[in-house]
């Protein structure tokens, strides 16, 4: 079973959704427009991370099924301004990594859902920092580590990730490969004892250039990874550890275009591959990554196209071993649709 969260449009407005080996089914959101974003299976549930509401009112939530799960108050309801951005179940307990707005400045957080009830947990910054994001958690055991990033005095944004274990989080700042000024940390995921994290550094030349760390025994050691030919720019946005390979999904830009791409890691080689988008559309992204127990690899993501300023058409789709499997638009969908995380069950 393949699983990819996103949304569709109807008109000017987007709606959380899903596709269930190809089928596109929308999310409850109340008839509030919103996103499912990064999505997670245990149990034999499909669990989502994402938010609903009008901008500068984003109401941060989760999905199980179909069945939306808030994780705000209802008196928090009409103030509340807040993101969920990824998910990760482990031992009865959901896990959402996230950010709230608080005095102007977004903060770093995670919920904590148990028992069915929700506790927002801040997170802490840096020395020095004054707000952040917290993009993508993993589970190993009883530790959950959480990548992001923060902004610094110097309003210079870094990257950075958190442990929390035992009720209590600690801050790590992440180093910078050689020549490195800024950074974010997108993606996590934790194999044999180590914690890989991966996002993007800003070079002395202001471009943006793809990379991973790896965390083990406390040290994190940064990895400068390859463009694709011709490519001035990108970022890693997901992540995935199979066996001795970690393979990470995201976006690289070319002559003013983004366009989708994957990267193969083993050891200290890699290797950068581009994406085929849906016909007629001149760029996309690739925003979830998944690898099967055969050892498939499974990228979300989508065609993009601009026809005016500022208005732009989706075309969902996902790449199985690179190849391009483009996604239902369904009945529900007047406007095209994205595609985020995506998440594969073998059958049973």
């Amino acid at each position: 079973m393949v699983y990819v969260a996103g949304f569709y449009a109807q008109g000017e407005e987007s709606y959380p959704c899903y596709w269930n080996n190809g089928t596109l089914t929308p999310l409850e959101s109340g008839g509030i427009k919103g996103q499912a974003g990064r999505i997670a299976v245990s149990g034999g549930k499909v669990y989502m991370a994402g938010f609903h509401g009008p901008s500068g009112n984003h109401r941060p939530c989760y999905w199980i099924g179909t069945e939306k799960h808030d994780l705000f108050t209802s008196a928090e309801a009409d103030s509340i301004n807040s993101t969920a951005e990824d998910i990760a179940v482990s031992g009865g307990k959901v896990y959402v990594a996230g950010q709230y707005m608080d005095g102007g400045h977004w903060q770093p957080c995670y919920w904590l859902v148990e028992g069915g009830a929700a506790v927002r947990k801040p997170l802490g910054l840096p020395g020095g920092g004054i707000s952040g994001t917290a993009w993508a958690a993993a589970v190993s055991g009883s530790a959950v580590y959480i990548a992001g990033q923060y902004r610094d005095s110097g309003n210079e944004q870094k990257p950075c990730y958190w442990t929390v274990q035992g009720g209590t989080n600690t801050t790590h700042a992440l180093g910078l490969p050689g020549g490195g000024i800024s950074g974010t940390a997108r993606a996590a995921a934790v194999s044999g004892g180590v914690v890989y994290i991966a996002g993007a550094y800003r070079d002395s030349g202001a471009n943006s250039k793809p990379c991973y760390w790896t965390v083990q025994g406390g040290t994190n050691t940064a990895h400068a990874l390859s463009l694709p030919s011709g490519a001035t720019d990108g970022v890693i946005l997901a992540l995935a550890v199979s066996g001795s390979s970690v393979h990470a999904a995201g976006d690289s830009i070319k002559d003013g275009k983004e366009n989708p791409c994957y990267w193969t890691i083993d050891g200290e080689e890699n290797t950068v591959s581009g994406l085929t988008v849906p016909e007629g559309f001149p760029r996309g992204g690739a925003y979830g990554i998944a690898v099967s127990s055969g050892g498939n690899v499974y990228i979300s993501g989508f065609g993009l196209d601009e026809p005016e300023e500022d208005k732009y058409i989706y075309a969902p789709c996902y790449w199985k071993d690179g190849t391009l499997v483009e996604l239902d638009l369904g009945s529900s969908s007047s406007g095209g649709a994205g595609a985020a995380g995506i998440a594969v069950e073998d059958a049973p």
